[in-house]
């Protein structure tokens, strides 16, 4: 049979550990013994030239004496020797190997060097390659470890993949404290050549996982990855752990586009479009490994509380408004079943505070109620321990009531305040598919973490683009501009003649070389006008002087150019000043100064930005993102990320904006930042918004020179 590289690698017939040694302390000993301990049922051969002697069988002096084609090799050699062995195991007809030695891409200009040697002979023979420098690869289901971890994890039905060795071994040791397991880990190391969109595509398909929890430091092959979350999404919840969220954050940077795409906020709207339900924190993490464990789809998200402590139930709901749901309201019918076997001083709704004498016995009978309401889709069961609610009964009746309930039953989660519970009950809680956590608030967090997983997937943008045509006349204006290299922003008359080739409404501009000229120019303008300073060398002009408003005739200008020249000789002296442009005055009654920009991401390419505008544009901070081009769908969602979308749709008197025509300019935009890379980055700001327009007043663009 003709496997493919992956199938081997997860369950392969035979391994070569390569580097195997009887040495305590060393790689290949504790590899050694993590796959016989493991019950690994395959063939292994230990291949070291050191003991192949002194030891014999079963130890090998070379890859060339193996007696057969060994489907998997584990290398854990000095670096130096990975790129002879790789052509030798490729010679051999092995297909899949897993790098463990570091010294590569990590280990500067002689490590970069090996790498490349060993991807040479990889690509030459066909061979794949996980790591370098990782932990490792473990399938339970086939009782194959092949880390160098102190511990072999159960048998789950999730799927962990990092970049992280030492986070692959942080979930096995917590996940070993809940006995619960994995069905796949896999350490990705350098990613030199399999990366996480191999994986996902792995186990997309797989039986034996229900659900995946990614650890990324960095993407490679950004759309191929992105294609396949979208696809894997469908079938099975994905989350993901993003680390590095304010690297560089204090960078200055030239452009607002640049100061507000952020590059974790790249990520976090490339995860979003993606389907991929993204945390934050470490606990996050576990939280949600251990419901998805037990719940990969819950039934939905109509909760009821269960507790003996009113506090407790009051800090879940609050923890369940955070997170933007609301407690399901109870039926007439089940709290007229609840008075039957409740004190008359219990809560009388949701959450049901059953006081805090009850006995195990009370908290069954509120259980079975709630169990048997077909509107509640889960309930969260909270205990806090008391001498007449001892912990050990009470989860002992509760497991045996959800074990021998023979009807449909809403998901269930349990919350205790005990923090160490007995291995034979947390078995009984596992057996019966109830998480269990230590707050409430970690309870609900991971509740809705999980919905969110859902909900992202559900939301999937899958509407059809339109794309819009390369503008000729663009392209060769780009052309001579990054020809001459001389010239980073762009003049605001060709910014405007790019954006009106893509039929974006710009306003009327004049432009002038000197203050006399300013006047005379003026005087065939409509009063009032505003002043601004054209200049490569000043980005924000607003912040020098550099934009004077509501000038009212030709003196004015005159006097406001001189003024203007005088500040920013003062401010900016260096400066070089092209002149002056001149735009009609246009009134904001009724209207919003908006911002549209984008960027040329390094790993996702265009990005489009949409918010508030303004002077104040990057104090406000209200700003949404995503990844190009846009449909009209994608344009609709970044808009009603903001919150200035709520004034945008109309308030009281305020009347709503032409939606149709800011998306319109939004699409366009997105396809002027796919249709010529060239355009680093895109600032528009103000875009005015009224009633019944949208017009740029000002924008900024900067080419990609090839020196930059």
């Amino acid at each position: 049979m003709n496997m493919k590289p992956l199938d081997l690698l997860f369950a392969p017939r035979s391994i070569a550990l390569i580097g195997a040694s009887p040495k305590d302390g060393s790689l290949g000993k504790a590899l050694m013994k993590n796959i016989i301990d493991g019950g690994y049922e395959g063939t292994i051969f230990s291949v070291n030239p050191k003991y192949a002697e002194l030891l014999g069988p079963p130890y090998h002096p070379t890859i060339k004496t193996l007696p057969s084609v060994p489907d998997l090799a584990i290398l854990c050699t000095p670096a130096t020797l990975v790129p002879a062995l790789i052509a030798d195991i490729g010679k051999k007809g092995t297909k899949v190997a897993v790098v463990i030695s570091a010294g590569f891409g990590e280990g500067g200009e002689e490590g970069i060097h090996l790498q490349d040697a060993m991807l040479e002979a990889a690509k030459i023979h066909g061979v794949r390659i996980i790591g370098p420098n990782c932990l490792g690869i473990i399938n339970t289901h086939v009782k194959l470890n092949a880390t160098f971890s102190t511990l072999s994890p159960k048998k789950g039905s999730v799927a962990f993949i990092t970049q992280s060795g030492a986070l692959l071994v942080s979930m096995m040791e917590w996940a070993h404290t809940q006995e619960m397991g994995f069905s796949k880990l896999v350490s990705v190391g350098g990613m030199s050549d399999l990366h996480f969109a191999d994986f996902l595509k792995y186990l997309e398909d797989d039986p034996e996982t229900n659900a995946i929890i990614l650890y990324i430091e960095a993407i490679t092959d950004a759309a191929r990855f992105l294609s396949i979350a979208k696809e894997t999404v469908v079938k099975k919840p994905v989350a993901v752990m993003k680390s590095g969220r304010f690297k560089g954050a204090a960078k200055a940077v030239r452009s607002h586009s640049g100061a507000l795409a952020g590059s974790d906020a790249v990520y976090e709207a490339a995860f979003r479009q993606a389907g991929l339900c993204r945390l934050y924190e470490l606990q996050d993490v576990y939280d949600l490994f251990l419901t998805m464990s037990h719940l990969q789809k819950l039934k939905g998200d109509k909760l009821a509380i269960l507790t003996n402590g009113g506090g407790l139930g009051i800090l879940a709901t609050d923890a369940l408004i955070a997170t933007g749901r609301e407690l399901s309201s109870l039926s007439s019918s089940t709290i007229n079943k609840l008075n039957i076997v409740l004190p008359p001083t219990w809560s009388q709704g949701n959450p049901v505070d059953i006081i805090g004498d009850a006995p195990p016995e009370r908290y069954a009978s509120a259980l079975k109620i709630l169990m048997d309401d077909p509107s509640l889709h889960a309930i969260l069961l909270i205990h806090c321990p008391t001498s007449l609610s001892p912990a050990e009964q009470v989860f002992e009746i509760l497991n045996e009531t959800i074990h021998t309930w023979k009807r449909p039953r809403p998901d269930i989660f349990m919350v205790s305040l005990q923090q160490n519970v007995k291995k034979k009950i947390l078995t009984q809680f596992v057996q019966n598919k109830i998480p269990i956590y230590p707050t409430p608030e970690r309870a609900v967090g991971a509740f809705s973490n999980i919905l969110r997983c859902e909900s992202e997937a559900r939301f999937i943008d899958k509407s059809p683009l339109k794309p819009i045509k390369v503008e000729a006349k663009v392209t060769k204006i780009l052309k001579q501009l990054v020809k001459k290299q001389d010239q980073e922003w762009l003049d605001h008359h060709v910014n405007q003649e790019i954006l009106s080739s893509y039929d974006i409404p710009v306003i009327r501009t004049e432009f002038a070389s000197s203050p006399s000229e300013a006047k005379l120019v003026s005087q065939k303008m409509m009063f009032p006008v505003v002043l601004k300073i054209a200049s490569e060398d000043i980005i924000h002009k607003s912040d020098i002087g550099g934009v004077i408003l509501n000038l009212t005739n030709s003196e004015e200008v005159e006097k406001a150019a001189k003024k203007m020249l005088s500040v920013i000789a003062i401010h900016n002296p260096k400066a070089r000043i092209d002149g002056f442009i001149m735009q009609p005055m246009i009134p904001l009654d009724h209207g919003f100064e908006l911002f549209l920009g984008g960027v040329q991401d390094k790993t996702f390419g265009p990005v489009v930005i949409f918010g508030a505008g303004g002077k104040a544009v990057e104090v406000i901070n209200d700003k949404a993102l995503a990844l190009a081009p846009l449909s009209h769908k994608s344009a609709m969602d970044l808009i009603e990320k903001t919150k200035i979308y709520n004034q945008l749709k109309g308030y009281r008197d305020q009347p709503p904006i032409p939606l149709d025509q800011l998306i319109e300019c939004l699409i366009k935009i997105s396809y002027v930042l796919v249709n010529h890379s060239e355009i680093a980055e895109l600032d528009i700001n103000p875009l005015l918004t009224d009633s019944k327009r949208i017009l740029v007043l000002d924008s900024r663009m900067r080419l990609t020179l090839p020196s930059t």
